[in-house]
């Protein structure tokens, strides 16, 4: 086992002192409020270096809305806006966790490249919200594509499997 566990350490260690020496890696920023990954913080670092504009979010595939990206910025930033859910018990369970919040508005559609901009004029959004994040798990580069089409500003956001192929879960 421990021909196995090495060079994984070495790797580790060695990905560390390379992250120490770019102090203004992103990477440095990781934390987690609610997000996967460690992209709160990261968010947050990138919005304090380009301007959070005005603070309107968009997030696909939120599922019942506690592990998000999203979250940190809508219920501890002042942040605004729409979460989209396709399953109905899921987008139930997180119309529940922010019906404290007034300024989120969540909807149960089911996203695709052909109705994306439809959803927006009906439900409000912003000619350029500053944030976009889809996670819907294999169609997000289509839908990325034609919101790029007619959103010209605002950081865009794309879930990718672990080993970076559409459709596998890792």
């Amino acid at each position: 086992m421990d021909h196995f566990i090495a060079p994984m350490r070495f790797r580790w260690h060695n990905w560390r002192r390379e992250r120490l020496l770019t102090p203004a890696s992103l990477a440095n920023f990781e934390s987690k409020a609610f997000s996967q990954n460690g992209e709160d913080g990261i968010l947050l670092e990138i919005f304090r270096r380009i301007g959070d504009g005005q603070r309107y979010a968009v997030e696909f595939g939120v599922d019942d809305g506690t592990e998000c990206c999203t979250r940190n910025l809508l219920v501890h930033h002042d942040w605004s806006g729409l979460l989209l859910e396709g399953s109905s018990i899921s987008a139930e369970k997180a119309r529940s966790l922010y019906s404290n919040c007034s300024t989120v508005r969540v909807v149960q559609a089911f996203v695709t490249a052909e109705n994306i901009l439809e959803i927006f004029l009906s439900y409000g959004v912003p000619q350029s919200p500053d944030l976009l994040v889809v996670d819907v798990d294999g169609n997000d580069y289509w839908i990325l594509s034609e919101f790029s089409r007619a959103i010209s500003r605002g950081l865009s956001c794309a879930s990718i499997a672990p080993d970076g192929l559409p459709g596998k879960i890792g």
